[in-house]
């Protein structure tokens, strides 16, 4: 009785570690995707303030542009 108890714990056991293993290494890949995602974000919305920053200047010098700023709150 001893021996299947302590079968059925080690068994367990095992499962419990395997099952740990393998959202560890699940989550690494994704962790390191995430990174490089954010980076990609972080470079994108500098580009975009720089274009909004050159419409800006595109409307200080163009009626037309400007009108479409002020629509959109941007001037």
């Amino acid at each position: 009785m001893i021996a299947i108890a302590g079968a059925f714990a080690a068994i367990v056991a095992v499962t419990i570690c395997f099952a740990i293993w393998d959202r560890r290494s699940m989550i690494k890949p994704l962790e390191y995707r995430m990174k490089d995602s954010d980076r990609q974000i972080e470079e994108n919305s500098h580009k975009i303030q720089k274009i909004i920053l050159s419409f800006k200047e595109l409307g200080s010098r163009d009626e037309r542009i400007a009108t479409v700023l002020r629509s959109i709150s941007q001037l």
